[in-house]
């Protein structure tokens, strides 16, 4: 069964089903969607399946947000190994969601990608020690093996060059 973003909301159990939703539509939004004609074609492309992580999308379509704003948003999910940063390089109408090291790396690339939101007002990449390792700072790393998920790479590169740590003085694996 291929389930679309419709009926991830109608089946959802953490939002009590269709009949939930059909009762908080209001009258007033249905007139509205009624009224736009010429809409502007946006495609939103995920970087995920259809979760809970874009529920505030997801509903804003579900209730013809878009379509009252003048806007057809198609709103498609993320597909296994596809690089949501090539997808909107190749295609003017769409915007997308990704992860800062993924839009930092396509930025590098020379890819038109510009980030115009955040989920967080700051990364939570963070780094870890053992209590009895004696790192407090990033000036401790310096000599030290760290490892991290490959994704976080370019990001810490960034962050050692920020603090002029050179990555020969670190082993970032």
């Amino acid at each position: 069964m291929i389930i679309n973003r419709r009926h991830f909301f109608k089946t959802s159990a953490f939002l009590g089903g269709s009949l939930l939703l059909d009762k908080l539509r209001s009258p007033a939004a249905v007139a509205a969607n009624e009224l736009v004609t010429h809409a502007h074609q946006i495609i939103m492309q995920l970087d995920w399946k259809y979760n809970a992580q874009f529920a505030g999308v997801l509903l804003a379509d579900y209730y013809n947000l878009y379509k009252s704003s003048g806007l057809a948003v198609e709103i498609l999910p993320g597909e296994t190994a596809m690089i949501v940063t090539n997808q909107v390089a190749e295609n003017p109408a769409m915007i997308g969601c990704g992860e800062q090291d993924i839009i930092m790396n396509a930025q590098i690339a020379g890819k038109p990608i510009k980030a115009i939101a955040t989920m967080f007002q700051n990364s939570p990449l963070g780094l870890m020690s053992m209590p009895n390792s004696q790192i407090y700072d990033l000036q401790d790393l310096i000599g030290k093996r760290v490892a991290m998920q490959g994704e976080s790479y370019s990001i810490m590169q960034m962050v050692m060059g920020h603090n002029n740590i050179s990555p020969m003085k670190s082993k970032l694996s």
